[in-house]
């Protein structure tokens, strides 16, 4: 024999049958987002891995300092018989402003009063008052 309850429909169960229907549409509607969303999800991860791996690479390659070759050592200047002490010049390079001095005169400088057609300035003679 079997058993076979009948429950009276009541207002809250027709309610709770509908917010049940309502949360298994809201459910299906979040799964097909998810499935959709799904590949750009990943795509992006693995973007921002890439750009993660060379934000360490660069900052790696900022920060590590870089050796130079040292550089090498200056000879010892060369004293001289007059005591002046001059600098080994062997191998020196010419240098950019050996062109310019040399373009320079370095004359004695001109004054009006020098000038043959001028006539030399007069001064008043001094009076001795003592």
């Amino acid at each position: 024999m079997k058993l076979v309850m009948h429950v009276q429909e009541t207002p809250i169960l027709t309610v709770l049958r509908q917010e049940r229907v309502e949360l298994q549409l809201r459910h299906e509607r979040a799964e097909q987002t998810i499935s959709q969303l799904t590949p750009t999800i990943v795509r992006l991860t693995a973007e921002l891995d890439r750009v993660t791996v060379e934000r360490d690479f660069l900052s790696a390659a900022t920060t590590t300092p870089i050796e130079t070759p040292p550089e090498p050592p200056i000879p010892a200047p060369i004293p001289t018989p007059g005591g002046v002490e001059v600098a080994l010049t062997a191998g020196k390079e010419k240098n950019e402003d050996d062109d310019y001095w040399a373009t320079i005169a370095f004359g004695k400088p001109q004054y009006p009063w020098h000038s043959e057609t001028t006539a030399q300035p007069t001064f008043p003679e001094a009076r001795n008052t003592l």
